[in-house]
C-alpha cells in the first residue's frame, strides 16, 4: 500500500495551525507594584530622605521625624507589595478592568480593576494623561475567616520626576474586627521631603 506524503504534509499543517489558534487572554499585569517599591527604595535610600510618619492605633498616637536607612525603607514599603496580587497567575482572569474614568475630585483619569475573589479587591491607578506616568495608587484589601476580619486601605502618592515617578507620600489606613474583642482602627501616614 502506498501513501501519498503529500496527504501526511497536509495533515501535519492542519495539526499545526490549530495548536496554534487557542484564544489569548488578557492579563492581569496592570503595573508591576515589586519592581516600582523596589525603584522607590533605592532612590529614597540614596537620597536620605527625612521621613515624617504618623501613626494611630485605637486612638493611641505617635509622631516621628527620621532618615531611614534602606533596610527601614523595605520595612515601611512592605505591605504596600501586597498590591502586586492582582498580577500573580492565581488571579489570571480574576479582575475586571474598568477605564478610563474620570475622577470627580480631581482632573485625573483611573484605571480601576476589581475582584470578588481576591483579598485585593480593588486597585486604582490614578493618572493625567498617559497610565504610566501615575500620580496616585489605591488599593484595598479584605480579609475575613472565623478569628477576624480585616479592611486596610493601601495609598502611595507620587510626583513627576522627570517622567518617572517619585514617592512622595503613602498612608495605610484600616480596621481589624477579632471574634470577641471589639474593632481596632488604625492608620499609617508618612510624607517624605525631597
Amino acid at each position: 500500500m502506498k501513501i501519498d506524503h503529500s496527504f501526511w504534509v497536509l495533515g501535519l499543517v492542519f495539526l499545526l495551525s490549530c495548536s496554534r489558534a487557542t484564544p489569548k487572554t488578557e492579563s492581569n499585569q496592570s503595573l508591576n507594584i515589586d519592581q516600582l517599591l523596589e525603584t522607590q527604595i533605592t532612590q529614597l535610600g540614596q537620597h536620605k530622605n527625612v521621613l515624617d510618619k504618623e501613626a494611630d492605633v485605637d486612638g493611641t498616637r505617635s509622631d516621628s521625624t527620621f532618615v531611614p536607612t534602606f533596610e527601614i525603607w523595605k520595612s515601611e514599603l512592605e505591605i504596600f507589595r501586597q498590591l502586586n496580587l492582582i498580577n500573580k497567575p492565581i488571579h489570571k482572569g480574576a479582575y475586571l478592568k474598568e477605564g478610563p474614568l474620570d475622577d470627580t475630585r480631581s482632573n485625573l483619569k483611573i484605571l480601576q480593576y476589581s475582584s470578588t475573589t481576591s483579598r485585593l479587591i480593588s486597585l486604582k491607578i490614578y493618572y493625567q494623561n498617559d497610565p504610566r506616568q501615575f500620580k496616585r495608587i489605591e488599593g484595598l484589601l479584605h480579609e475575613t475567616n472565623q478569628l477576624y476580619t480585616n479592611d486596610r486601605s493601601l495609598t502611595l502618592e507620587f510626583d513627576d520626576d522627570n517622567g518617572k515617578p517619585l514617592l512622595v507620600s503613602y498612608s495605610v489606613v484600616g480596621f481589624q474586627k477579632v471574634a470577641v474583642r471589639d474593632t481596632v482602627k488604625f492608620y499609617v501616614r508618612g510624607h517624605i521631603n525631597w
